[in-house]
């Protein structure tokens, strides 16, 4: 019915940028001086002109002399600004969609650069007077992949509820999680690449019918995910995937465990199992495609090595933006 997205006020050139993220690893520890000449060329290369960041870009620094990412002040910071920019984008997007707060019946919330305790969607419920029955999702570590799983879970739950409406906020503060201790090659990737902001998007199921003459409305079809075939089939590369019922008890796992924090003898086991099973089917090694799976699963517990995806494609972005 409406999607919309909400920026903070505060808006800086990438070269502008650049130097103030130099500022803050250098209160961190410094960058070693490959690693200074790297952030230049990556932040050059990222083909980005301008980002938004919550917090004026002077006030970065005073978070410098914390212990630990994650310490209360930077997170308590997260929580008051994520509820704020999270509620003007889903304000936005009920306006645009004509329905009132109350009539929603699931939200779905994603971030990862903060912890909420309670979390966003349920702070959310006062501020925008959504009903105090509103069915809740909040969904946290999938990292860049967040919206597009939670738009398949939106869609999955439509499709059981065709009567009903739902909304999916995705808020990100890429800038909160600047490093305050050592600087790592992941912290220059991700420093040149993210900013700040909030998307939301409001959905009906199909038994509302679009208002005669109306714009036709973008649709959920259905949804998949298929990890690298085609990328590996161009390459000569032979692949296998775990059965259909082995991916409903990996994903399984990956939703109602790993997602939670739950680290299970169990679950190694099974993911052992599979990837020995493969092994006989005459594989070399084995892609861990979830973000969520090398925390399970590794070279030293595996049957076959690990390529780890996350890690491949952060290196690969590097690559990219240096010019390699």
């Amino acid at each position: 019915m409406a999607a919309r997205s909400a920026f903070p006020a505060h808006r800086y050139p990438q070269d502008e940028l650049a130097r103030a993220f130099a500022a803050v690893a250098d209160a961190a520890g410094g960058l070693r001086p490959r690693q200074r000449a790297l952030l230049d060329r990556l932040f050059a290369n990222a083909d980005v002109a301008t980002r938004h960041t919550v917090l004026p870009i002077g006030e970065y620094l005073a978070f410098s002399d914390l212990p630990a990412p994650g310490v209360m002040p930077v997170n308590d910071r997260y929580i008051e600004e994520a509820t704020a920019l999270g509620e003007r984008a889903l304000r936005s997007a009920l306006d645009g969609s004509g329905l009132e707060p109350r009539m929603l019946d699931l939200l779905i919330v994603t971030s990862v650069t903060g912890v909420a305790v309670p979390s966003l969607d349920a702070r959310l419920i006062p501020r925008l007077g959504l009903r105090p029955d509103i069915k809740r999702l909040p969904v946290f570590g999938l990292g860049c992949v967040a919206g597009a799983a939670g738009l398949a879970r939106l869609h999955d739950y439509l499709l059981a509820w065709p009567g009903h409406r739902a909304a999916l906020l995705a808020v990100e503060l890429c800038s909160l999680t600047l490093p305050r201790t050592k600087v790592t090659m992941a912290d220059l990737v991700a420093s040149a690449l993210f900013g700040d902001g909030a998307a939301a998007v409001v959905a009906t199921g199909e038994d509302f019918a679009a208002p005669t003459g109306a714009a036709r409305l973008p649709q959920v079809i259905a949804t998949r995910s298929e990890v690298y075939p085609d990328r590996l089939s161009a390459r000569a590369l032979e692949y296998v995937r775990p059965n259909r019922d082995e991916r409903e008890e990996i994903n399984r796992i990956i939703m109602d465990e790993l997602l939670c924090g739950i680290f299970k003898p169990e679950a190694v086991q099974y993911h052992q199992r599979v990837i020995r099973r493969m092994k006989d089917e005459g594989c070399d090694a084995v892609i861990l495609g979830c973000t969520e799976t090398p925390l399970l699963m590794n070279d030293s517990n595996s049957p076959l090595p690990t390529l780890d995806s996350t890690r491949l494609l952060a290196r690969a972005a590097l690559r990219r933006a240096v010019g390699r």
